[in-house]
């Protein structure tokens, strides 16, 4: 059986053209996750096209109460190491949930596909 992971990424930006981008790499390592053997949720990856042709608000807030059902549901969350992910509210909000559920938080190399560390241990 799968290891189901919760995968936050920054995402909310003024630029569109960053948002997108952050879309594309984050499917990206969904992808890299799927071949490293895990079933994965991202919130970005799952949600960017629906959100974009059915006008659906962008920011965290809005999609915390949908993300929180599967913080509760996965294994463990992986923060991926992508510029902007140290200042993202969405991630902070994204751990406090992942905290909440006592659920272990790993950053996610998105050079070298590992997850290269803890970042809180659940109990």
């Amino acid at each position: 059986m799968r290891d189901f992971v919760y995968l936050a990424s920054p995402y909310t930006d003024p630029d569109k053209l960053v948002m997108q981008e952050r879309y594309e790499e984050v499917c990206r390592l969904v992808a890299v996750l799927i071949k490293q053997g895990f079933a994965v949720y991202s919130p970005i990856a799952h949600n960017h096209y629906i959100a974009d042709q059915y006008n659906l608000p962008r920011d965290a807030k809005f999609w915390l109460s949908y993300d929180e059902a599967f913080l509760s549901a996965c294994c463990f969350m992986l923060i991926a190491g992508m510029p902007g992910w140290k200042e993202s509210i969405g991630i902070d909000k994204e751990r406090e949930l992942a905290e909440k559920f006592n659920k272990t938080v790993y950053l996610y190399d998105i050079e070298s596909y590992i997850i290269s560390r803890v970042i809180r241990v659940g109990w």
